[in-house]
């Protein structure tokens, strides 16, 4: 028989936990997927310098060089952007020919720990190709407006709306898109709800907002938050305007239509190739791929990434487009005549 003071000790001691939780939960926070740092020209200038300062002061220098735009390395492009709320714009780059007419129209989102910087060498690659490119930065991140980074159905509503823009002053058709692990979340969801993406191409992207969310949580605070969850989570969807565990990409990803190509690649964790292929083979899409490329494991984007890489992207995009309609010069001719 249970004694009163076991108890009674036992409920002092739910107690004090109750307590702790209750005391601690407020300062537990995941800021770094809400405000992430903001990678732009500044922070890339602060970390050149000390880059520089490292070498004179007898550090190995290891030749890096630090491009800020795609001029630098011969690319055309213009700064460009797109007012999705009253005093909020989203800044991209867009390159490529303006005058032939080109393979397809590709518009890519960084992962939250990137930018636009990033990407430098994609967008080379893909122009290279006969794409025009963008590559835009969602709200809180890089160099666009707005103080929160979401992933939700806000940032694929702002996609939408950079997709008109896009259409009307630049002229893209045939649109592709392609985004990498956060960006790959965003990317799947503008491919359900925006009919003129033809292409999707999910780059390392995870099954489930909710697990990654978990996942940062302890490994920002160790395996004892896990607990604590739950907490953390409805707290940031007070901010970020959804519940983590409402973002399912394995469900998602069955009522996609559109040609989805899968990609693993430039990740650090095995656990990142499982997902994409957890993906691939959840997809019921007729035409669909993956590509693993584990030439460019423990590098960041674009680094490592061969040119048989791009060709297979590339390849995928242009032969999932669906056929154009070719514009005969004879065809008043025909017209006229009634031949």
């Amino acid at each position: 028989m249970i004694s009163k003071h076991t108890v009674f000790r036992t409920s002092i001691v739910v107690l004090v936990c109750t307590a702790s939780i209750v005391f601690v939960s407020p300062f537990l926070n995941v800021n770094g997927l809400i405000y992430p740092t903001r990678i732009d020209s500044t922070y890339f200038s602060q970390q050149e310098n000390l880059y520089e300062k490292y070498v004179l002061e007898g550090g190995i220098d290891s030749g890096r060089i630090f491009i800020y735009n795609p001029g630098e390395i011969g690319i055309r492009y213009h700064e460009a952007q797109v007012q999705v709320e009253e005093g909020i714009f989203l800044k991209s780059w867009i390159a490529g020919d303006t005058i032939q007419d080109p393979t397809a129209s590709l518009i890519m989102i960084p992962d939250i720990s990137e930018s636009r910087i990033h990407y430098l060498k994609d967008i080379k690659e893909f122009v290279d190709r006969g794409y025009r490119v963008c590559v835009v930065e969602l709200r809180g991140q890089g160099s666009s407006d707005g103080s929160v980074y979401s992933i939700g159905h806000e940032a694929a509503n702002d996609i939408s709306l950079l997709i008109d823009q896009l259409e009307i002053d630049e002229g893209f058709r045939d649109i592709a898109i392609m985004g990498n692990r956060t960006g790959a979340a965003v990317a799947m969801q503008v491919t359900l709800d925006d009919p003129r993406i033809e292409v999707l191409v999910a780059k390392n992207p995870f099954i489930s907002f909710g697990s990654y969310f978990s996942d940062y949580a302890q490994n920002y605070w160790g395996p004892w938050v896990l607990p604590l969850c739950r907490i953390i989570k409805r707290d940031a969807e007070r901010t970020i305007g959804f519940h983590p565990d409402s973002l399912d990409l394995s469900l998602l990803t069955h009522f996609i239509e559109k040609p989805s190509l899968y990609v693993a690649a430039n990740f650090y964790t095995e656990n990142v190739a499982r997902e994409a292929l957890h993906l691939y083979r959840a997809s019921e899409v007729s035409k669909k791929k993956l590509i693993i490329d584990r030439s460019s494991v423990f590098t960041e984007n674009g680094f490592s990434n061969s040119k048989q890489y791009y060709d297979r992207i590339s390849a995928f995009i242009a032969s999932s487009l669906p056929p154009t309609e070719k514009r005969s010069r004879f065809r008043k001719l025909v017209l006229r005549t009634g031949r």
